[in-house]
């Protein structure tokens, strides 16, 4: 079995109004999309447009580590 060096994540759908855990000006209104991060017992969720930006960084540090190993 391989091991997920990737935290738990997924994209739901918000159920009530409530802010972006990382800017609290990015506002996530019910129907949303956002981007929930599972750590431990808590979740934080990210409104799509940090999302993104997480999840394209996280992308190309992956990649850099990748071709360090080739």
């Amino acid at each position: 079995m391989q091991k997920a060096l990737t935290k738990h994540i997924l994209i739901d759908i918000a159920q009530r109004p409530h802010n972006c855990r990382y800017n609290k000006r990015h506002r996530i209104l019910s129907g949303d999309k956002r981007l929930k991060v599972v750590e431990g017992r808590s979740h934080q969720h990210y409104c799509v447009e940090c999302a993104k930006k997480f999840l394209s960084s996280d992308i190309e540090k992956l990649k850099s580590i990748l071709s360090e190993l080739e």
